[in-house]
């Protein structure tokens, strides 16, 4: 399980034992293979792929969040101080600047530190993924970012609700269920809204579609705006 030697520790001890052999130490021997290996590794030039005097493109809170993927289940990535750390089940660790949006495991982490990960960002410039190198013989595995929960509050979603006016058109928004925001556009079908970030939906099922709630401090919702590939178009509130 992830390159580790106790497969081929466990086999080597059966094998003495089916030949009627002495038992050897061989969890000792590979031991120090990996000890004699780990300092090889530290004085090889391990950084020479490494982009020196680079930082990353983004505030790191904009990496804080939870990553997800199917298979591998949730990676979330806080800020511990002015340092990123990420935690995958019971493992954690911190991580290193390497370059650009790269960054290193410093503490154990699947076995050893040093894993790289890297942040991907969306066409729209946010962070919205993770890949993780889990499985040597494999491309790095993705995760993709959740929105906060707080985005599929009742409470929280409630707020949107009203009507809008657009070039004489009023768009309704209404809460379907207790969490999903619903659009509806005369002379088209109803479109469900999918959390994206801070007062930000997009269309779910249309790539390149979003609504951003405009919110007053005072006044509340005043406007909904519409991006879309054909333009940006804003819709005031009249109800």
């Amino acid at each position: 399980m992830n390159a580790s030697a106790y497969p081929t520790v466990l086999n080597l001890y059966a094998t003495d034992l089916l030949l009627d052999l002495d038992p050897v130490d061989w969890h000792s021997r590979y031991r120090l293979r990996i000890e004699m290996a780990k300092e090889a590794k530290k004085e090889d030039s391990e950084d020479i792929d490494r982009k020196k005097k680079t930082k990353p493109s983004h505030k790191l809170a904009e990496y804080v969040g939870e990553y997800e993927n199917p298979g591998y289940g949730l990676i979330s990535v806080e800020l511990n101080g002015k340092k990123l750390k990420c935690k995958y089940h019971s493992l954690s660790s911190d991580l290193e600047h390497w370059h650009y949006n790269v960054f290193k495991t410093t503490d154990e982490f699947l076995d050893e530190a040093g894993i790289k990960i890297q942040f991907l960002p969306n066409l729209k410039g946010d962070i919205d993924k993770l890949t993780v190198p889990f499985e040597l013989s494999l491309d790095p595995i993705v995760f993709t970012k959740k929105p906060s929960l707080d985005m599929y509050n009742p409470e929280f979603l409630s707020q949107f609700i009203g009507e809008y006016e657009l070039a004489g058109q009023i768009i309704k928004i209404d809460l379907k269920g207790e969490d999903t925001l619903i659009l509806t556009v005369p002379g088209q079908p109803v479109y469900e809204l999918v959390p994206y970030k801070d007062t930000e939906f997009t269309l779910k099922d249309y790539q390149g579609f979003s609504v951003i709630f405009t919110v007053d401090k005072k006044k509340g919702v005043t406007e909904v705006i519409f991006s879309q590939p054909n333009g940006v178009f804003t819709a005031k509130r009249v109800k």
